[in-house]
């Protein structure tokens, strides 16, 4: 099947510049395996039950993150901003509590557009 997406030239330049460096024979290629390696996270996530302390890690343009923070203030323990440069912020958070409930935060964040990357870490859960 072939499927059409659109994506910024800056984006598309890192693909290229991988693409020149790398085993793979083309952006099919490289796409075909993001998808997958996203699938496999995302499932990974999904499984993940009760309670839980984890890192997320959000990259993104200029906007106000305040109100996640003060929507899921109940599970964010601490948390660290930083400014990459003039048009970018880190900002990485250490939650506890329910793994649903961060299973919501990042749903709430993916659709932001100003988010470029969000990166999670299960550090402990309860067995």
């Amino acid at each position: 099947m072939i499927v059409s997406i659109s994506i910024p030239d800056e984006l598309l330049e890192e693909l290229n510049k991988i693409l020149s460096k790398e085993w793979y024979v083309s952006r099919s290629e490289v796409l075909r395996h993001a998808i997958r390696k996203y699938i496999y996270e995302y499932k990974d996530l999904e499984k993940i039950e009760g309670e839980i302390v984890a890192t997320l890690s959000i990259l993104y343009e200029k906007f106000s993150e305040e109100d996640i923070r003060h929507r899921f203030i109940d599970i964010i323990i601490a948390f660290i901003h930083v400014h990459i440069n003039n048009n970018k912020c880190l900002e990485v958070m250490i939650i506890k509590g329910k793994a649903e409930k961060l299973r919501k935060m990042i749903s709430e964040l993916k659709t932001r557009k100003n988010i470029e990357n969000i990166g999670v870490s299960i550090i402990y859960r309860e067995i």
